[in-house]
């Protein structure tokens, strides 16, 4: 928007640029890139002489200067009774500074926009080849209910309802085989199997076996997976079964809060299975009696 002097001038080229439209200023910048010009089609203008303005060759020139002169002057800007302010050249921050911050941030928004719409494709692709979306990308009749589920893990959970390996009319066993999708924490706390009824740890082993195929997927396809930790199991069973608060945090050796915080989460992830009756009634009843079995004192939650 401001006149350039003969001196700051390196080179004129005789090669007439396909320029866009003045409104896209990113194809605008692009097109005036050299980098974009074939470079081996360029020719100086050194045969010129000053002052010979009639010559014929200057006719595409001086054309080209006339349409810019005239696309310039149909901008916005021009007329304006703030140009001054916008344009003159200050030691503070001018209106162009702030346009090109402003583009900057705008190509930074659409790049994350990308991101996550790669990322919704992704996930989406995933649930397709699940099961849980059909193929016009509406919700099959799992994906409905598996919808429903707030969950830590929700596709290991609706695998394992889908594959039956939770029990239907056993509260505690039912939380045991619950817990172990809610343990975020890398604790290693050995524990014995024999501490289990054989049903539950035939249950557990059952179980990992079945969700084996589903994780390994979720790997391939690059989706954080968490191992399945048994001893939270052992923890929440012999909870459930009515063992002492006290005696729970000695045999764990573990911090009340880390035992507090797997019982409420697991409580958590039983309502939710709770809320699917429509889906599994047998399993939704029993979801609920084992949260009023887990949720006692010292853990209590309204």
């Amino acid at each position: 928007m401001r006149k350039i002097l003969p001196k700051k001038v390196g080179t004129f080229f005789d090669t007439i640029l396909s320029l866009p439209k003045i409104e896209d200023p990113h194809e605008l910048c692009g097109a005036l890139s050299l980098e974009q010009v074939d470079r081996e089609k360029l020719s100086f203008l050194d045969e010129l002489r000053p002052g010979r303005k009639n010559d014929a060759r200057l006719g595409p020139l001086i054309d080209r200067e006339r349409y810019f002169k005239d696309e310039f002057s149909q901008m916005a800007c021009n007329g304006c009774p703030h140009f001054k302010l916008c344009y003159k050249r200050t030691k503070a921050r001018s209106i162009r500074t702030l346009i090109n911050d402003l583009l900057w941030m705008s190509d930074s928004i659409n790049a994350v926009r990308m991101r996550l719409w790669t990322e919704f494709e992704r996930h989406v692709d995933f649930l397709k080849k699940e099961g849980f979306v059909s193929k016009d990308d509406g919700l099959t009749k799992d994906g409905i209910w598996t919808s429903q589920l707030r969950l830590d893990q929700p596709l290991l959970i609706a695998e394992g309802l889908r594959l039956d390996l939770f029990p239907k009319n056993d509260p505690a066993s039912l939380s045991a085989l619950i817990a172990p999708f809610v343990c975020d924490r890398d604790l290693d706390i050995e524990v014995n199997r024999s501490l289990l009824p054989e049903t539950v740890s035939t249950g557990f082993s059952k179980m990992v076996d079945a969700l084996a195929p589903l994780i390994e997927r979720k790997k391939v396809c690059g989706f954080a997976t968490r191992p399945i930790p048994f001893w939270t199991t052992v923890a929440i069973y012999r909870w459930a079964k009515g063992m002492p608060w006290e005696e729970e945090l000695d045999f764990l050796g573990i911090a009340d809060g880390d035992l507090a915080a797997l019982v409420i989460r697991t409580a958590d992830n039983l309502r939710q299975i709770a809320s699917i009756g429509g889906a599994y009634p047998e399993i939704s009843r029993t979801a609920r009696e084992a949260v009023a079995l887990i949720l006692r004192e010292p853990v209590l939650v309204d």
